[in-house]
């Protein structure tokens, strides 16, 4: 299946809640991060390239953009392009019937994707 990268970006916010964890899902948690992080690593260069462009400097070296601020729409137009493109990972999948009674319902349908049959 196809991945958008800013799909992409979001599935490894998701995932950061489970690489504490010492089982099964941590591992695979952990596995997947570093499969997503290989795949979005020339976006997320571009997103901090464009985000120093129109951002504004938030202490300590580091930028930040804000929605409704003067460059907000440029970046959003720049970016764009780029949050949309495609790849299809190989994750890293471990049977669905490891989760149960370890995750709630909302944590399973957060990584639906990693779970097989």
């Amino acid at each position: 299946m196809s991945y958008s990268n800013a799909q992409l970006e979001r599935m490894a916010v998701v995932l950061e809640k489970h690489l504490s964890r010492t089982d099964l899902i941590g591992y695979a948690a952990a596995r997947n991060t570093r499969i997503i992080g290989n795949e979005i690593l020339d976006y997320e260069q571009l997103k901090d390239k464009l985000i120093m462009r129109y951002g504004e400097e938030s202490g300590e070296g580091s930028y930040s953009i804000k929605p409704g601020s003067e460059g907000f729409a440029k970046f959003l137009a720049e970016i764009k392009e780029w949050a949309e493109a495609e790849s299809d990972p190989a994750f890293y999948k471990i049977p669905s019937k490891e989760v149960i009674g370890k995750l709630s319902g909302t944590e399973v349908l957060e990584i639906d994707w990693m779970l097989e049959d």
